[in-house]
């Protein structure tokens, strides 16, 4: 049963601008076009903590709960068709390319890659680092100190937490538990992408794109998962979680 205080409307669609038969916010009448601009706000954040680099039925339940949530940010019902999860994914590519961007300059800073290298350096470089997912390592050669290299922390500083206006520091799923684990897998993700981009020796740009990187992503995710349990009883990924938040902040 809705609350008394929620007021059921209908969305009215005034006129179709988009290109090519694409529908755009500027399309709805002006409390539809609020709704949506709530839910493209909130959209990017439930992808990064919950689904970043999964399957289309992930992005609906994503672009359904920023509907919901914007939604009940108004006190009113207005129901979530096909044309408005359209608009709202449509910054699917988006949310994802932008942590690429942040983290393509900061690999080769803190890797050490570069263009007065050779050639012969960088890939050796590169290959020792995806092996085995040797780059979650401070130290990947001895492999300790898992998820303290400080690419970590960078990539998400940069990405979330520019400022305090940033999700990062606005946005309640950054905080509930520390970082949440899918957000560091989603970092371990645009890190082997970006590292993908040295491989050969030089710096070849490589697409993050969901249908390469996906099972990727859930190698890194099953990895995470691996690590805090076997380490369960020291609770290290939930202080780690924790470090990462506070640095952040």
């Amino acid at each position: 049963m809705l609350a008394s205080t929620t007021l059921v409307v209908k969305k009215v669609k005034v006129e179709g601008s988009g290109t090519r038969g694409q529908t755009k916010v500027s399309d709805y009448d002006s409390l539809t076009r609020t709704i949506l601009e709530g839910s493209i706000t909130y959209f990017p954040v439930d992808m990064v903590t919950r689904a970043p680099l999964l399957d289309h039925t992930m992005d609906h339940k994503a672009a359904s709960n920023a509907w919901v949530k914007s939604c009940n940010d108004h006190k009113v019902r207005i129901e979530f068709d096909q044309e408005v999860e359209k608009v709202i994914t449509s910054r699917t590519s988006q949310v994802r390319g932008q942590s690429k961007s942040y983290a393509r300059p900061l690999v080769p800073l803190l890797y050490g890659f570069g263009f007065e290298n050779s050639k012969r350096e960088n890939r050796n470089k590169a290959k020792d680092l995806l092996d085995q997912n040797s780059f979650f390592y401070k130290d990947a050669k001895k492999r300790t100190g898992f998820l303290l290299h400080p690419i970590f922390q960078a990539i998400l500083n940069k990405t979330w937490f520019k400022n305090k206006n940033d999700d990062g520091v606005t946005q309640p799923e950054f905080s509930q538990d520390g970082i949440p684990l899918v957000t560091i897998g989603l970092i371990a993700t645009v890190i082997e992408c970006c590292l993908d981009e040295w491989q050969s020796g030089k710096h070849v740009d490589v697409p993050f794109a969901a249908a390469q990187y996906h099972n990727k992503f859930n190698v890194h995710m099953k990895t995470l998962l691996s690590f805090k349990a076997k380490t369960q009883d020291a609770d290290i990924i939930p202080r780690l979680c924790n470090h990462m938040l506070k640095k952040a902040r």
